[in-house]
């Protein structure tokens, strides 16, 4: 069964690291990520650009121009990542870091 995981990100270009996309991969081979920049303006939505290149069958990129409230970004990035691909999808946010240990306390990833 295939999942996804919506993460918002604003302002993290600093935080966030491609090799943890690598890892996080690695052992979730049937993932859907979608990655919301919401109105970041430090050069985030460069970096997630990139990462969606490495990885375009699992990472998806929402650009929010406008910084908008966590939930909206969430509902935006849930109706788009229903729009790549069926399959269930759980909901998920990360405020101040990318973490694999809050990832995997998500039933049925591990």
């Amino acid at each position: 069964m295939e999942r996804g995981v919506i993460l918002t990100i604003n302002n993290k270009e600093k935080e966030i690291s491609k090799t943890f996309f690598d890892a996080f991969l690695k052992c979730y081979k049937n993932i859907r990520i979608c990655l919301v920049n919401n109105g970041s303006t430090d050069g985030t939505d460069k970096l997630l650009e990139e990462i969606q290149k490495r990885f375009p069958n699992n990472i998806f990129v929402l650009h929010i121009r406008n910084i908008k409230s966590d939930e909206l970004a969430l509902k935006a990035g849930f109706r788009y990542l229903l729009s790549k691909g069926k399959g269930e999808v759980s909901q998920v946010t990360l405020s101040n870091q990318l973490d694999l240990d809050e990832l995997n306390i998500i039933p049925d990833f591990g």
